[in-house]
Order: structure tokens, then sequence, then C-alpha cells
């Protein structure tokens, strides 16, 4: 804390030789205009002296200079005398001297004699006549500050033709008026400190109960993004951070947005603290996993910043142990997730095997008891149809547990690829001469040459489900178109179909397994569409399906050579 001091220049040599003389080293001496009232001090001046002063207080002494001031704006003082002279000698020596008729001036006056005769007005003529009527002579309060005060009294008793007389008066009055209003001032400063500080302490002691709360919080949170919004909450309310941000590592990387990804900062380690400019940065971590760390900036009070540090890793272990439990939280959330997803395909599953494959196998024992019944009655043609037919249920039964087991086996990694330069234009061929199209016709379309390097078994199998798919879901005797195109690197192939097309909402799951559609009459096993999405990733590439211009639906498969 500190204090200027403004007093009239008449006193401003006593007033700074007081303050030596005391050892004040927070006090400085300011001075303004001797006008001993004319014009008196205003509000602006008191303002531009404790600018010029620079300190937290300021104090003025002074008499008919201060009238209409008030006791100033704590912690500003107006000290108003009833004399200035009271400031360097006793009422009482003072008043005695007045009686008998003594002009009363100080070294710093007499020092400027001839300004202040000026001032009035007066000259060598006009003077001593003014001075004759109100004084029978001068008198010196000498303070011992200007050893050239004698010589400037008899000049001036001179000039008003005076007699003169000099009164050593000390410094002990100015001593003793200056001590007592620093005092006063010291007191109203540290009462002031005092209730900032206690205001302070107020503050904190609501942002430890805030941040308290928040740490409870803080311990209940099960994801990484809550998380670190309330460690965000937690250090700005302790430590009243500019800017609080997480430096992620591992996991919780991706929980975190760009800008608060920081690099390592250099700084001076403090235990598990490093110090930083006007800040620090803690590590996270819970039972030795480490999960990044919290750069603190911009802290109200970076010189106690060594204070905060234990408080900072308190917290920063209260978040660790936020971040381990909302990664368990996310870890059984996610098993919740696969067990609830294989759940589902387990039920897909038991439903494709009681119902798709029960009506073959229901087919098959059908035809056989009626031959085995009746098959030494039945016309040769009409066994031979029952015989066919039971052919054809058990090859339909083969062909989807061979899709089951394939769906497996890519489910555990173990299909191989075995690419080959192969003619996709033969392939399509023979796989429409053999599939059972239920009276659908199907229309080639291709250039001339379609060669790639692919697996030729597993895209005969793509060509064979999207048939099979086209003729389960569209009316009968409806066209069936597949086009084949060489691309980039690879080869698109489409199958496209007059039928009612797939709705937009199914479009991204309808290759999911076990997927089947809405209409219960044409719904398959839900796997066919699932192995061809996969046998093209298999190859690196992808499967999806459009609108077909004109109505239907459009399968897409692209399979890239590498």
């Amino acid at each position: 804390m500190s204090i200027t001091l403004a007093v009239c220049a008449n006193f401003a040599e006593e007033a700074a030789a007081a303050v030596e003389a005391e050892g004040w080293t927070d006090v400085t001496i300011e001075s303004f205009p001797a006008n001993c009232g004319l014009p008196p001090l205003t509000q602006e001046d008191l303002d531009s002296l404790k600018r010029r002063g620079g300190a937290d207080a300021l104090i003025v002494v002074g008499s008919a200079c201060c009238a209409g001031l008030s006791g100033g704006r704590s912690p500003d003082r107006v000290r108003q005398l009833e004399q200035c002279f009271h400031l360097v000698a006793q009422p009482e020596l003072l008043g005695s001297r007045l009686s008998e008729g003594a002009y009363v001036v100080t070294p710093g006056w007499v020092r400027a004699w001839r300004r202040h005769v000026e001032h009035l007005g007066l000259d060598a003529a006009t003077a001593p006549l003014l001075f004759g009527e109100c004084a029978r002579s001068v008198l010196l309060l000498d303070s011992g500050v200007d050893p050239t005060s004698g010589e400037h009294l008899a000049e001036f008793s001179g000039f008003v033709r005076l007699p003169s007389q000099s009164v050593h008066v000390g410094l002990g009055m100015m001593r003793l008026q200056l001590a007592r209003v620093v005092g006063e001032a010291r007191l109203e400063l540290e009462r002031i400190d005092s209730i900032e500080a206690l205001s302070r302490t107020t503050r904190q002691s609501a942002h430890f109960a805030a941040a308290f709360d928040l740490i409870g919080r803080l311990v209940r949170i099960m994801t990484g993004d809550e998380a670190l919004i309330e460690m965000r909450a937690v250090f700005e309310a302790l430590f009243a951070a500019k800017r609080v941000s997480f430096d992620a590592s591992g996991e919780q990387a991706d929980t975190v947005t760009e800008g608060d990804i920081l690099s390592s900062a250099p700084g001076e380690e403090t235990g598990a603290c490093v110090m930083t400019g006007d800040g620090f940065v803690v590590p996270v971590t819970y039972q030795g996993e480490g999960f990044g760390a919290i750069r603190v900036e911009g802290i109200s009070f970076p010189e106690h910043r060594e204070r905060y540090t234990e408080l900072a890793k308190t917290i920063a272990d209260v978040y660790g142990l936020a971040l381990a439990n909302a990664r368990t939280y996310e870890k059984v959330k996610r098993t919740e997730e696969d067990l609830r997803a294989l759940d589902e395909t387990k039920n897909a599953f038991l439903s494709a095997l009681s119902h798709d494959l029960r009506n073959p196998l229901v087919a098959i024992r059908g035809f056989a008891e009626v031959m085995q019944i009746r098959g030494d009655r039945l016309a040769p043609e009409r066994a031979q149809e029952f015989v066919e037919r039971i052919v054809s249920n058990a090859d339909r039964m083969n062909r989807m547990i061979g899709d089951l087991l394939d769906l497996d086996r890519l489910g555990r990694g173990a299909l191989a690829l075995n690419r080959q330069p192969t003619d996709l234009m033969a392939i399509v061929r023979r796989t429409v001469a053999e599939a059972e199209l239920q009276e659908h016709s199907v229309e080639i379309d291709a250039e001339q040459v379609v060669v790639a390097s692919v697996d030729p078994v597993l895209v005969e199998r793509i060509v064979d489900n999207l048939l099979r798919n086209a003729s389960r879901h569209t009316p009968k005797a409806t066209p069936v178109w597949i086009r084949l195109r060489n691309q980039d690197g690879g080869v698109l192939m489409m199958v496209e179909d007059a039928g009612p097309g797939v709705p937009e909402d199914m479009r991204d799951t309808i290759f999911e397994p076990f997927r089947r559609g809405r209409n219960p009459q044409s719904a398959g096993s839900g796997v066919g569409l699932s192995l061809v999405a996969r046998f093209a990733e298999l190859h690196g590439g992808r499967a999806w399906v459009e609108d077909r211009p004109g109505g239907g639906a459009s399968f897409r498969v692209l399979l890239p050579e590498q």
C-alpha cells in the first residue's frame, strides 16, 4: 500500500523532510500552488494529484485552500486546519504573535516573496502602505530546512519597511501532524484491504462449495464428453482461469475438439505439475493408467499457483476416476449392445431355420410319403415329377445351409479369396440358365468383353443371390436386367427389376444378416443379400441399392480387381 501526501508549496520542503525523518518509504510528497484559497482546490485537482502520485490513497493537508472540499472519497482524506501554519507551529505560539500584529511567513513563502507581492498587485510604493496598515512586524517560522531563509526575510522586511523576527520551530509539529494523518490513512487502507480479503474469501468459499458439488457430479458421470465439460467447470470455478483445456491421450482423444489438443508445454516441473507462463499443467491418471493432462491458463493469482497444485492434482485424480468410470460404462454399454445384436441374430437364425428349412423339409417328407404309400400305383411321369421335386427341395435346403455356413466363415474370417482372370459374361449366362426365376425374363446388357481378376465361385454366388432376390420380390413374368460395365480398376454389376423397389429407410439395413423384407409372403431367409455385400467387401468393393429409372430396384456391386 502507498500514500501520496499533498501540501501547499509553502510547506513542501518541510513535509518532505518530515517523511524522510520518519522513514516512511510508502509515502510520497506532491505539492499544489500556494494560492491561499484564491481559488480553493477542487475535486478535479485532487484526482490530478492522485494520478501524479500513483498511490493507493491521497491525503491533502491545508487550510483555506481546502475550503469547500469534503472529507475525501475513501481511502482518500482531506485534513483541513484552522491555520495552515499549525503544520509547523503550536497554536498558542502562533496566536500570541498574531495578536501582537506579526505577519507570519514560512521559509517556502519568503523564498518566493517577490512573486507573492506581485500576485497581490503591489509594488515598492504600495506594498509598505498595505503591510504597514495590517502588521507591525514580519515573523518567520523557521523550520531549519532552508539555510537562506534569513537573507530572504531581510529582503522582504526591507521592501515592506517592517521590522522582522525569526522563531525556530523545527519539524516536530510537522512530523506530529503528518504522523496522525498518515496513521489514519494506513488504518483505512488496511480496513479496505481486510474487507476485500474477506470478500475474496467469501467468493472463494462459494467457488469451493460449487466446485465440490461439481466434483460430486463428476464421479457420477457416465461419458467422457460429460466428464470433460464438468472438469472445465470445476477448474474455472476454483482458479478463475481464462482457459481450461484437456490434452487427451489414448481412447479419449476422439472426445476432445481440435482446439483442445495440446503439445507438451515447457516449464518448470513441480512435483506432479508443470508450471507454465500464467498457469500450470497437471496429469490425469487413475490406478497407474494415464488419460492425458489438464492445462490451466490465465489464473487470477499466478504468483500463488504453487498453493493450487495439490488441490489441482486431487481434482485431476477425481477426473481420472470419472474418465475410468466413463470408459468402463461405455465398454459395458458396447457389450450390452453386442449381446443384444447377438441375441437378435440368434433369434433371426432360429427363425430362418424354423421357417426356411422347415418348408422344403415338409415338402420332401410329403412327396416321399406319397411315393412310399402309393409308389406302385403312380404313373411313371408322376413318380419322376415327385423325385425331381424332392431333389429340388433338397438342393434348396443344401443351398440355404451353405449360405449359413458361409456367413459363419465370413464372420470368423475363415473364407479365403481366390482371385483369377474370369469371364463375367460366361458366369452370368450360366447362372441365368440354372436359376429358378418363376417365369421372369432376363435381359443381359454388357460390353463385348468383361474380364476381371475375381473369385469366380463367389461372383457366381453374388449373381445367383441377386437373381433369386429379384425373382422373390417382383411380380411373376416381369423382366429382370443384368448390366455389366468395365469401371476404373474393376467391374460394376447391376441387377435391376420392375418390382416395388426398396423403401428409403431400408436401404442401409437390407444387407445386414437375417434382415428380411416386410412382405411375409415373399420374405426370404435374410442371408442372400448379406452374402452379396460380404462377398463384395471381400473383394475390396461394396454393394448398395438405388431406384431404377422407370421404377423398381437397382442392386449394384462394385468389384475392384485389386
